[in-house]
């Protein structure tokens, strides 16, 4: 992954290319057109700085470095000489089908891969340095022969023996690198290379390969790594820690399904202790430094993980024929302690989230694809038993003003079943509704024709608050937490543009809201004008005509009048329930300031509302019904 917002995922696919795509994406899904194939084959790792400008993808046993500007990717191997179908004892170097390759976090362009030997590169791959010697048990005795034979000759590095297939860098101890074989062997240097120490665990079996090694950010000597004999029949899960530099190891297997062997171990950054494994089925965690495992499975099929790596908040992981999958947020996770574990109800702390307004239909249009990420704010809480009674969550501003309280007994409320559950809020204030429109069409709704987009929270402090009733529907818990919404990171609008940006989208939508209650009053008066006109001589009836049609004309100001008998498709103007929709529409069209012609178009509109609210309680004097009065309605 690089550190481009959003974090772009590299990979290879069996039999094509190596592969880039978005975390996320500003369309309503993450699809195809996200994807970006980059020119390296099939096998091999990558490596990628963390802008994203330089990709180094390896292929069986070449290397290439990809400019992502100019789309260039001259390789860069150690020993570009083709080897496939030579018995391996004929040749220099054995690269592995996906042999490892990683860039340093301690030294500026310094590059890392490994065949039976480790090699460095300081100049992007132009010169390469061997700076070990072969870390193999150098198995000569099955080199002999290519693989598949006598049938077939399986010309592939796949089958290569004695190769290292994995290499990890200390993050706290620059020239501390460790190195993982096919054949049994750890070995580690811990000052780039200048020497070697085999300090592989005695009881590895013949023929371990090495799958994964994970070096702690937290503690110096605490490594992890993944083993797996299931090349040799033995598929039993190997994985081990050591704390002290490999002197002595502990294996930390115990939670494993039988016959699920592993792939990958990682920790978390953030919390010590807290690792996640891949195995030939799916995904674990251990909340204990591996004392105990746990599926963590949730949608994610039963599939091979062979990666993973913890990106900020979110666990990355790369499957053999599902993909990529991303578990979002995994704070709670983080979180979670013998103390939690025990509690009847837990409310976890509040990631920050980032406001981003596109991602509704996007420009591409595409339905279709990968999920993304939530654009709001996620709160994590935890039920140790079924709430016999409602579960609410409310979202308020930091004095204590609510903006939206969701209940369990809503179809999307929280939940109310035992375990972990996440409940998103699109970051969005109360909305208003569309009166349904008049004319020939009479309760027809044109998809032209809706209420206001309900204004986005402004980048601030807010706060969330968990309450869990029992059976007399009274609140047994009540917990509370402080929470913040950030701007997205790309955008230029400061957080005072942001604030007059809502604050202007709250105007829109309470005058909106003034606008459609007036129509409704309208129309309760029309009605009430007709249903009286049966009583009346036929000289008042005739003049309440007059009134009918004046009412008819403020309406049809107001909102659009669908046809008429006659003409049913022809409609009339838009009245200023569009027009106000029209402009929300506008404002909220991206992050930033509303422009002065904006401000504008909404002083305009309401002084013409203004005056046909006054048309209007005219006529309700006249009437003699002032409990049809429409007083001014303040906005916030």
């Amino acid at each position: 992954m690089d550190d481009q917002v959003p974090y772009r995922v590299y990979g290879s696919q069996n039999d094509n290319s190596h592969i880039v795509i978005p975390s996320q994406t500003d369309d309503p899904t993450i699809s195809w057109v996200h994807y970006k194939p980059l020119p390296a084959g099939e096998g091999g790792q990558t490596a990628v700085t963390p802008d994203g400008s330089v990709i180094y993808a390896n292929d069986r046993s070449r290397t290439v470095r990809i400019d992502r500007e100019t789309g260039q990717a001259p390789q860069v191997s150690v020993w570009p000489e083709w080897v496939f179908g030579t018995p391996p004892d004929q040749f220099n170097y054995r690269f592995y089908y996906s042999f490892p390759i990683l860039l340093s976090e301690h030294e500026p362009h310094a590059l890392y891969t490994a065949a039976q030997f480790v090699f460095k590169s300081t100049d992007e791959g132009g010169n390469w340095s061997e700076i070990s010697p072969d870390l193999t048990r150098n198995r000569r005795e099955v080199m002999s022969e290519i693989s598949g034979g006598p049938i077939s000759s399986n010309a592939s590095s796949l089958f290569h023996p004695s190769v290292i297939r994995t290499l990890a860098e200390s993050p706290l101890t620059a020239g501390e690198i460790w190195v993982g074989t096919d054949d049994s062997n750890v070995q580690l240097t811990r000052d780039d290379g200048q020497t070697w120490l085999d300090v592989s665990p005695p009881e590895l079996l013949e023929w371990t390969t090495i799958t994964a090694i994970d070096v702690s950010r937290h503690q110096p000597g605490t490594v992890y790594i993944a083993a797996s004999r299931h090349r040799v029949s033995d598929r039993t899960p190997y994985l081990y820690k050591t704390n002290d530099y490999g002197e002595t190891w502990q294996r930390i297997s115990n939670g494993i399904h039988e016959n699920d062997f592993a792939w990958v171990v990682r920790e978390d950054p953030v919390r010590p202790g807290l690792l996640y494994a891949g195995t030939e089925t799916g995904a674990y965690v251990s909340f204990n430094d591996g004392d105990n495992w746990q599926p963590l499975q949730g949608n994610l099929p039963a599939v091979m993980v062979m990666q993973m790596q913890v990106k900020d908040d979110d666990l990355v992981i790369a499957t053999h024929g599902r993909g990529f999958w991303i578990l979002d947020n995994v704070s709670a996770l983080r979180a979670i302690t013998p103390a939690v574990a025990n509690a009847a109800v837990h409310l976890f702390d509040v990631v920050p989230a980032s406001r981003h307004l596109r991602g509704g239909r996007g420009w591409s249009g595409l339905f279709s694809g990968a999920k993304n990420p939530s654009r709001g704010v996620t709160f994590d809480y935890y039920l140790a038993n079924a709430s016999a009674g409602t579960v609410t969550i409310t979202i308020t501003e930091t004095d204590g003003t609510e903006i939206k309280t969701y209940s369990s007994d809503a179809e999307d409320g929280p939940s109310t079943d035992a375990g972990m559950h996440r409940f998103e809020w699109n970051m969005k204030y109360p909305g208003t509704v569309m009166p349904p429109p008049n004319g020939a069409l009479d309760g027809f709704m044109s998809v032209d024709y809706s209420p206001p987009t309900s204004p986005v929270a402004p980048p601030g402090q807010y706060k969330v608050r968990l309450n869990v009733g029992d059976s007399d529907s009274e609140i047994e818990f009540e917990i509370e937490k402080s929470f913040e919404i950030r701007k997205d990171s790309r955008i230029t609008a400061t957080d005072d543009d942001l604030r007059a940006q809502f604050d202007l989208m709250v105007d829109i939508r309470d005058r909106f809201t003034e606008v459609s209650n007036t129509v409704l009053r309208i129309r309760d008066l029309r009605a009430s004008v007709i249903e009286g006109q049966a009583s009346l001589d036929a000289d008042a009836a005739v003049a309440t005509e007059s009134t009918l049609a004046e009412l008819r004309g403020i309406e049809g100001t107001l909102m659009i009048w669908m046809g008429s008998p006659e003409h049913p498709m022809m409609w009339s103007s838009p009245g200023l329930t569009e027009k106000l929709s029209s402009l929300s529409g506008a404002v909220n069209s991206g992050d930033a300031r509303p422009t002065t012609s904006m401000l504008a178009v909404f002083d305009e509109l309401t002084q013409r509302f203004e005056t046909q609210r006054t048309r209007f309680n005219q006529i309700v004097d006249r009437e003699s019904t002032p409990s049809m009065l429409v007083e001014p309605e303040g906005g916030r």
